[in-house]
């Protein structure tokens, strides 16, 4: 859709993390900056984030993810991150995202703790082809 549809498109990055909350990411990390490059939107929430890294949530703040498009990973086991209990709540259920099937599963040794030009071009593929309409 070019430019101008990347930009009106809001993206969230979540990340379950085992013994942690769970972060959205914010704008001054590796994937914000990907984001930026590519000249996609992002929701207000991630002007939240501590330093633009991350804004923490616990289960029950889930909804501050909402994007038009969620993508999320998860660092360690799904249960004890919580992810498994969070994605099958109803508030979870209730995200825009959710509703219109624009969430997706990635991973987290790519998307987070890839940082690298091999990387970069993995993650690009994939937001090309979940936001590329088919």
């Amino acid at each position: 859709g070019g430019p101008a549809k990347a930009k009106e498109t809001e993206v969230n990055v979540v990340r379950f993390v085992e013994g942690a909350d769970i972060r959205i990411y914010g704008r001054k990390n590796y994937i914000g900056t990907l984001l930026a490059d590519v000249g996609l939107g992002r929701p207000a929430v991630t002007d939240k984030a501590a330093d633009g890294f991350s804004y923490d949530v616990s289960p029950e703040k889930i909804d501050l993810a909402d994007a038009d498009v969620v993508f999320t990973a998860t660092y360690g086991d799904p249960e004890k991150a919580r992810e498994t209990r969070t994605t099958r709540s109803a508030l979870w259920r209730s995200l825009d995202a959710v509703k219109s099937g624009a969430v997706h599963k990635v991973e987290d040794e790519l998307w987070i703790q890839g940082i690298g030009y091999t990387a970069a071009q993995q993650i690009l593929d994939q937001l090309e082809e979940a936001l590329t309409p088919s």
